[in-house]
């Protein structure tokens, strides 16, 4: 997937998600409770104004917070050199790369100064300026596909990939709840999985 049909995806794929499923999401439990070390965590505003960019629109102004939320949850969780599963027919053991976060504190800088060029800050850019800035942004940090996980290439990529590689995304893909990713009886799998409501 190009960076241009990845940017384009994001914003058709508000017609995939069901009224009825936008708000079983929101009405999860309540937003994550952030560590410490994202008090100062440079341009967490910034953050939260290109999710709904490169998210469904559909999800609404909440869930999207909470996804925002939930990927920083995970950046805080992050562990550097932590033996990777290497699968099957991989005998090579892999380790989990530095953390992102300074990356992503850089990203969301450059970003936000290719706002003020314009002679605005980021948050207040029309939606197509905001695409092309992020287009521009993924261009430059030489992403071309959207990653399987997030590789800390660009915290634009890796948000996507936290996102679109999600059980929760899979489900809206399908229509239905089929729980990818996520630990099921044998019972449960044998059977159809049943439509999102």
């Amino acid at each position: 997937m190009k960076r241009r049909e990845l940017v384009q995806f994001a914003a058709s794929a508000a017609v995939l998600l069901p009224a009825a499923r936008v708000e079983a999401l929101a009405q999860e439990s309540s937003f994550v409770r952030l560590p410490d070390m994202f008090d100062d965590f440079p341009r967490l505003a910034l953050l939260e104004a290109i999710a709904p960019v490169v998210l469904p629109q559909s999800l609404g102004r909440r869930t999207v917070r909470l996804i925002v939320e939930r990927f920083l949850a995970w950046l805080a969780g992050y562990r550097a050199d932590v033996v990777r599963d290497h699968g099957y027919g991989h005998p090579e053991i892999r380790r989990t790369p530095k953390s992102p976060y300074d990356r992503y504190a850089e990203d969301l800088a450059a970003l936000q100064g290719a706002a003020r060029e314009r002679g605005v800050a980021f948050a207040r850019l029309p939606a197509d300026a905001k695409r092309a800035l992020v287009e521009e942004a993924l261009r430059a940090a030489g992403v071309e596909a959207l990653p399987s996980r997030p590789n800390g290439k660009h915290i634009v990529s890796d948000l996507m990939a936290f996102y679109f590689r999600s059980s929760e995304a899979n489900d809206v893909c399908y229509r239905a709840a089929v729980g990818a990713s996520k630990c099921r009886p044998l019972s449960v799998i044998a059977a159809r999985p049943k439509p999102l409501a």
